[in-house]
């Protein structure tokens, strides 16, 4: 078996084991000031930060305009709030049209940290036909996606100098988080502040499974798993990637268990170390 965001479970067992999952049905989703906006529908996601979702940042979607509360105080009026998007860059085959990833700047909201924020958008081909087996997988996973686009966040450790800034397109981002799909589907920012995906960054881990991963009988199978933070919504797993976060020499051990053909007898246990990442 080979692991593709395969991520270090076994060290981080001890915080697996104690840390809860904060509540976020209970984080209130209320917006105190909003700018007037120039679509008809703009749409709401919630950041929050922390180990108790302490910190909490509101993203809002108005066209090629995206809001961002960067000091987490619930105004999204004030200077500095406002970022224009770059125009998409056509695909021109496949089931993408388009897509687009610009970093937003900063956010000073959780006081622990200055964190960069990412923003990347795909646009689907309606109506995609040539599509191999893999890409007819994804689109089933991501499903109805309001407009035809679907929204990924990153979260990183911001820049401390220019060398970092100049380091980071080879050395990758320090600390990053992902959040884009999960099991649930896609990231879909909402159409009310009150219903808005709440992604949880920085927050207690758990392990996960790939949103694609499947079993099947005879079959040699690549087994992926990760690391992350759950939310609240469809695509709001905040996955950690590997980079400034998880040791080079630190293995997950994988405990599998294959059904005995015959009823009653018990069941083939395998313990796997997984060595391998991409």
């Amino acid at each position: 078996m080979r692991m593709q965001w395969t991520l270090a479970l076994t060290v981080l067992a001890g915080w697996l084991g104690s840390a809860a999952a904060a509540d976020l049905t209970k984080v209130p989703r209320r917006i105190a000031k909003e700018p007037a906006y120039a679509a008809k529908a703009p749409r709401y996601c919630l950041l929050a930060f922390g180990p108790e979702a302490e910190a909490r940042v509101w993203l809002v979607l108005d066209g090629d305009t995206l809001y961002i509360d960067r000091n987490g105080n619930g105004d999204l009026t004030e200077a500095d709030e406002k970022v224009k998007l770059a125009e998409f860059t056509s695909i021109e085959s496949g089931f993408l049209k388009g897509q687009r990833q610009q970093s937003v700047g900063t956010v000073s909201a959780w006081p622990k940290r200055t964190l960069l924020v990412t923003i990347m958008q795909m646009q689907l081909r309606p109506a995609a036909t040539d599509v191999v087996p893999q890409e007819a997988e994804i689109l089933k996973l991501l499903g109805d996606v309001p407009d035809g686009i679907v929204t990924g966040i990153i979260v990183t450790g911001a820049p401390k100098n220019a060398k970092e800034v100049e380091a980071f397109p080879s050395s990758g981002p320090s600390n990053a988080q992902v959040a884009m799909t999960d099991h649930q589907g896609a990231l879909c920012f909402s159409a009310h502040a009150k219903d808005a995906p709440i992604v949880h960054f920085h927050g207690p881990l758990q392990m996960t499974l790939h949103p694609l991963q499947k079993f099947a009988r005879n079959e040699q199978l690549e087994l992926k798993a990760g690391i992350g933070t759950p939310g609240l919504g469809k695509g709001s797993f905040a996955m950690v990637l590997y980079q400034g976060r998880i040791p080079d020499d630190a293995h997950p051990v994988a405990d599998v268990e294959f059904p005995s053909a015959s009823p009653g007898k018990p069941a083939h246990r395998i313990k796997l170390t997984l060595d391998k990442r991409c």
